[in-house]
């Protein structure tokens, strides 16, 4: 009973690891009952595992396996008295398919030297044995073989020295067979270190197996340079000779899967790096390759890219706005021999550029084809606002330039009383309008300037209370409707650009006026709990609708309010995109709260680390 339980410890603890072996292990208890059997044993078996558990070894293997009856009596031998068995089993199962085992037979043993059982361990060496008996055969066929050099020979004695070579191996490695019969080929020669431990490998089983699976190694030429080559070797029962090693030159062979490998890098790179999303699809219509950004764009489920041509194309034009003309437009490339562009557009909003072609070879063979697709929603916008801003930049600086005109005419015509009170009122409209143009045109600057990085900034220690009041002043002068009151102070210095930071509160105050008839306009600062100084400008005027609110920073954004449209000085859209642009290169933040019909605050902060400390 203790034996049992001794046995039963030992396999529970080793069962883990045992059943993840590929070699076959069986493990019997003292009355030689199989109480493990990894999944190799079952395989080789055919049997599941309740089917082998608690079986006699004997049985098992008599009903399954006819086995030599030598082996048989060896294995039962061991199993009764020996400590330890070591051979090769051949048996034919019952499927009449013949295996090979290089099997060993230990019996297990506990502190008490009492046996408690038996391990049986074997290694499959069908495939060896196969080979061996397949490679094997007469010294006439062997001769042929070395003479017709269509690879290289090396035949090698029971010693490990070179007997004889083919001129196909001399050729590999640069030597001639004068240098072959001075003895100038020799192994520690031809064999760089490196593969020494391989070439190891390679003997070992030779020696156990009698042959060994080819391995690719290079070799030294007689001029120092290296060929590689693919190499396999075989035990001969044969008079003097022992080994045959055949070597095969595969340099074309690996400068060709070079420049594979690097045509297939350079396309794979070449894709993932590009902006488009990118397909290709055989004559036959199956897919060939595609990229992650042809998966992102089209939002594919894999399981669509195994599928033909058609199944993809259907897939791709539940997404697009117009199924049909994509549906008849990617059928009819497929008969097509040139390149062809086309815009597609997509539910999502996205509008992209479709553009296929053949892939051809060089003997003009057809490849296949292949599809680009290139995002150009942002490009069309940028497009239509291009468009917009120059019919709009049109009207906005020839209405001051007209009023100009008019008013220098009518001046002209009241020359003799020029300094009559009508003078100096159309004098005053000249200079209003001239301001206007003034501000638009250095508006325009400052945009050509942000969006080419060139817009310059001069930092200053100022005082950030006396640059609110001076442009509060500033902008009062403008304005007879408007009250603007400063509602608080924060008595700070700061490092930063003056004109800047005063060129983004012009902005808000002038919209601030622009965009309420009258009533006040509430400048407010106050410090955040980081120590932010925070600016706002708060009107009461006719708002911002709420879906604006995430664009109204945009460059050439407009509010989508008819009320705005009213307004004889809508401008061009770019004043918050300029004073956004000021605010975050002076690392602050700048965002807006709009009520239709009740109006908007500003807000925009100065950090604390701009904040100088007053010595």
């Amino acid at each position: 009973m203790g034996n049992r339980s001794a046995l039963a410890k030992n396999t529970s603890l080793q069962s883990n690891i045992l059943s993840r072996i590929t070699d076959i292990i069986i493990v019997l208890n003292d009355k030689n009952q199989i109480i493990f059997a990894n999944k190799s044993a079952r395989q080789l078996l055919n049997l599941k595992n309740k089917e082998i558990i608690g079986q006699k070894f004997n049985v098992i293997f008599n009903k399954y396996c006819q086995v030599d009856r030598e082996i048989k009596k060896a294995i039962s031998t061991t199993l009764s008295k020996e400590d330890l068995w070591q051979g090769i089993v051949s048996f034919i199962k019952t499927n009449n398919k013949k295996n090979h085992l290089d099997s060993t037979v230990k019996i297990l043993k506990n502190k008490k030297n009492q046996r408690i059982g038996c391990l049986i361990f074997a290694h499959d060496i069908t495939k060896h044995i196969k080979a061996k008996e397949m490679i094997k055969t007469d010294e006439t066929k062997f001769r042929r073989l070395i003479e017709s050099n269509i690879i290289g020979v090396v035949l090698v004695d029971d010693k490990g020295r070179i007997i004889e070579i083919n001129d196909a191996f001399l050729k590999i490695i640069g030597y001639t067979r004068k240098d072959f019969i001075d003895g100038k080929v020799k192994g520690e020669k031809i064999n760089p270190p490196e593969y020494w431990d391989i070439d190891k490998q390679a003997l070992r089983e030779l020696e156990k197996y009698g042959v060994c699976p080819p391995f690719e190694k290079e070799l030294i030429r007689k001029d120092g340079s290296r060929t590689p080559v693919l190499v396999g070797a075989t035990v001969l029962d044969m008079k003097k000779v022992n080994k045959l090693f055949f070597i095969f030159d595969i340099t074309c062979l690996k400068k060709s899967q070079e420049k594979l490998r690097f045509q297939k890098t350079l396309l794979e790179l070449l894709s993932e790096t590009a902006t488009e999303g990118i397909i290709v699809f055989s004559p036959t219509g199956q897919p060939l390759y595609f990229n992650e950004n042809f998966i992102e764009m089209w939002q594919m489920e894999e399981k669509i890219m195994t599928q033909s041509d058609e199944k993809i194309f259907e897939a791709m034009a539940k997404k697009v706005v117009h199924k049909k003309e994509f549906i008849d437009y990617m059928n009819d490339l497929k008969f097509q021999h040139k390149e062809k562009h086309q815009e597609i557009e997509l539910k999502s909003g996205q509008t992209l550029d479709c553009y296929s072609d053949l892939v051809k070879g060089k003997d003009n063979v057809c490849y296949g084809r292949v599809y680009f697709f290139f995002d150009i929603t942002s490009h069309k916008k940028e497009t239509s606002l291009r468009d917009d801003f120059l019919g709009i930049t049109s009207h906005e600086l020839k209405t001051p330039l007209t009023s100009i005109k008019a008013f220098a005419q009518l001046l002209l015509k009241r020359r003799e009383k020029f300094m009559d009170q009508k003078s100096a009122f159309y004098l005053s409209k000249i200079d209003t309008q001239v301001n206007t143009l003034t501000r638009l045109i250095n508006d325009l600057l400052d945009v050509t300037r942000v969006r080419t990085g060139k817009l310059e900034y001069s930092d200053e220690v100022f005082y950030l209370d006396d640059l609110i009041k001076e442009t509060i002043d500033m902008i009062q002068q403008t304005t007879q409707k408007h009250q603007i009151i400063l509602k608080s102070k924060v008595d700070k210095f700061v490092v930063a650009d003056r004109e800047r930071i005063g060129q983004v509160l012009r902005n808000l105050l002038s919209n601030a006026v622009k965009y309420s008839k009258r009533g006040k306009i509430i400048v407010d600062l106050d410090l955040s709990d980081k120590g932010d100084i925070i600016i706002s400008v708060k009107d009461f005027g006719i708002g911002i609708p709420k879906k604006d609110l995430s664009k109204i920073f945009q460059l050439f954004f407009q509010a989508n309010n008819r009320k705005i449209k009213k307004q004889s000085d809508t401008g061009l859209g770019v004043g918050l995109h300029i004073a956004a642009k000021i605010v975050e290169h002076h690392e602050g933040k700048i965002w807006v709260k709009s009520t239709v019909g009740k109006g908007s605050t500003f807000f925009f902060t100065i950090p604390a680390k701009r904040i100088k400390i007053a010595v």
